[in-house]
Parts: C-alpha cells; structure tokens; sequence
C-alpha cells in the first residue's frame, strides 16, 4: 500500500489540481497516421524497455519511465513527420532529465552517455536536454499514471472501511496496477491517452484479475470485485476525469490488456535467476524488461 494516504481532504484537492494541470498542459495528441503508417509501437516498446533497464540500474523509481515518455511523445506531436531516431532520442534524453528532476542522486551527463553505449555523446544530451525543455516550455512533470492510480486508490479504501478488504487482496490488487500502468509505458495505442484514464484502466483491469473466496462472500453478501467496482465508480464520479463513466474506456482497456499479456509472455520466458530477491520473483512488478542499447540509428534531431 506504498504512497497511499487516508487523508481524504488533502487527496481529493491533489487529484483535482491535478486532472485540471493535465486537461490543461499535459495532454498528448501523436498525428494518427504515425501509427497507421510506421513502426512507432514497436519502436516505444523497445525504447520503454531500454529506460527500465536504465532505472533499474540506478535503482530509480520505474514511474520515471512514464514521465519521460510522456515529455518524448508530448514533443513528437509538434512533428508532422515520425522519424525513429528522432523518438528515441526524445525518449532517452527525457529520461535523464526525468532523473535529475526526480530529486534522487542523478548520473551526470557524461555518466548517461555511457549508459547509452556511446549512440550519443554528453553534448547532444545536454543540447536535446534544453530543446526539449523549451518546446514544452519547461512543463516536464505530468501527473502520472501511476501518481493517480495511487490518488483514486486511496479514495476507495477510505469507501471500504464498511466492507474492508483482507490485507492480502488489496496489496495483490496495488501490485497488480503497479504492473498495468508499466505495461501501459510501453504500448503504442495508449500513448496519447491522458495519465488519468490509464489509472483508471489499470485500476478496473487489476480488478478483474482479483481472486474471489467463498467464505468471504458469505460473510460479507457481496463479492470483492463488487466492493472494488462500487467504491471506483463512488471515487470516478466525484472527479471530473474527462471521458463517459458509461463506457468506461472499453477501448483503451482492451489495448492495455493485449500490452499485459505480451509483458507475462515475455515473463514467462525470462530464465529465473536463484540470486533474485524473493519479492522480485513473486511480484507482478517483476521486470520483464532487459538492459541493452537503444536501438541503432545514426538519426539526429
């Protein structure tokens, strides 16, 4: 239940302030023919992945991978052109820049151009770094996926205390979101789908997944996935999230769905090393992502 609070005030005005900074200067629009007539999906899984590999490293947190494609794509939609070296170098040089912002220790710019294996030296950083933040006129730090699934998260287990939930239940659903919302980093159809809504798809997904028990429903009279459901849709109408609570994203969910099942079928394929931390192996927050170079272009903004 990490970076979950029960102050229900001070959580609604944060989550409001920030679904109003995101309509307002976050918001995401890649031109559609990007993805019908290029490879930018399979080029952002590649790219994702190698900013795992990255933060893992350094022992950041993996939110930051969000926040840098976020600032990537966020310029890439000013292009009327896509070029793959173009987004990969957006994508990487955002990440720095997420890791210096993030307030932890960050590499130096010399240190990031050797993680990089040499594709680009310390000056090109630097510069890109400055290019990037002039054109989203220094706005980098977009309410993330993650940052508001753990706001709406918070707000429902306070709707819960009536109909509370086994500690075991709730920390598997947390995990599980924690899991959606990474996958959702690295899939192509949801890069232009506000933070927000991908919280709330990662939270409805993860509450499909939750395990039902008998005994509990019998005790309780009512199911656990229908406590979630309840105590969601008591959260979603109390925000205004920008999208019909009818529908509830149907799209977007089957895209986040598919993206979690290529991450468990490259999981699954993942040798398991016996030195791994115990949590590691049983979380769904294992990384199914490998450290390796960017992938090769010789492009250049």
């Amino acid at each position: 239940m990490e970076n979950l609070s029960s102050d229900v005030r001070t959580v609604s005005s944060s989550l409001t302030t920030m679904l109003e900074q995101e309509e307002a200067h976050y918001s995401v629009n890649l031109p559609q023919h990007f993805h019908e007539t290029t490879d930018i999906a399979s080029d952002r899984r590649k790219i994702a992945d190698w900013c795992f590999g990255v933060v893992d490293f350094w022992n950041f947190e993996r939110q930051l991978v969000s926040q840098a494609m976020n600032m990537a794509d966020r310029v890439l939609s000013t292009n009327q052109s896509y070029d793959s070296g173009t987004y990969q170098m957006l994508a990487v040089v955002s990440l720095f820049t997420a890791l210096k912002a993030s307030g932890e220790a960050p590499p130096t710019a010399a240190e990031y151009a050797r993680a990089c294996g040499g594709t680009y030296t310390k000056d090109e950083i630097v510069a890109v770094e400055l290019y990037i933040l002039q054109k989203l006129s220094w706005r980098i730090w977009a309410p993330g996926s993650l940052q508001v699934a753990h706001h709406i998260l918070s707000l429902m287990k306070a709707r819960l205390v009536k109909h509370q939930l086994d500690r075991n239940t709730w920390d598997s659903l947390v995990d599980e979101v924690h899991f959606q919302t990474e996958c959702a980093t690295r899939e192509g159809k949801l890069a232009s789908v506000r933070g927000s809504s991908v919280a709330v798809v990662s939270i409805l997904n993860a509450i499909d997944l939750v395990q039902e028990d008998r005994i509990d429903w019998r005790l309780m009279g009512i199911t656990k996935r229908e406590r979630l459901d309840t105590a969601l849709m008591g959260v979603l109408k109390g925000f205004h999230f920008g999208f019909d609570l009818d529908k509830m994203l149907i799209a977007e969910r089957k895209a986040l769905k598919h993206a979690v099942r290529v991450a468990d079928e490259i999981q699954s394929k993942m040798p398991t090393h016996d030195a791994a931390p115990k949590e590691a192996k049983s979380s769904r927050r294992a990384s199914s992502c490998s450290v390796s170079s960017p992938i090769d272009t010789s492009s250049r903004i």
